[in-house]
C-alpha cells in the first residue's frame, strides 16, 4: 500500500512535484490538502459543485459549467426570456 501520493505538474523543464500528500491508513488521501488550481505549482484540474450545477476548471483558466435547467414553456408565446445562473 502506498505511503504517499505525489502530484506532478508538467512544466517547460519537465515534471515538477506540485504536492506530496501522506496516505491515510486505508490507502486513500485527504483531498482537502490538494493545491488550488491557479496557485503557483497547483493542481492541473479542479472540480466542484453547488446548488446551480457542477464545474471543472483547468490550470489555464478554462472552465466548463454544466447542470440541468427545467423550464415550462408557454406555447402561446414563442419568444421567452430565461435566466440561467452558472455554478461557479
Amino acid at each position: 500500500m502506498p505511503t504517499k501520493l505525489v502530484l506532478q505538474q508538467r512544466g517547460a523543464d519537465g515534471l515538477n512535484t506540485a504536492a506530496e500528500l501522506p496516505a491515510l491508513e486505508n490507502g486513500k488521501i485527504d483531498i482537502s490538502q490538494l493545491p488550488v488550481v491557479g496557485e503557483s505549482g497547483a493542481a492541473i484540474i479542479a472540480r466542484g459543485s453547488n446548488a446551480n450545477g457542477e464545474w471543472v476548471r483547468w490550470e489555464d483558466g478554462t472552465q466548463v459549467c454544466y447542470g440541468v435547467y427545467n423550464h415550462n414553456f408557454n406555447t402561446t408565446d414563442v419568444e421567452q426570456e430565461i435566466t440561467i445562473t452558472f455554478p461557479a
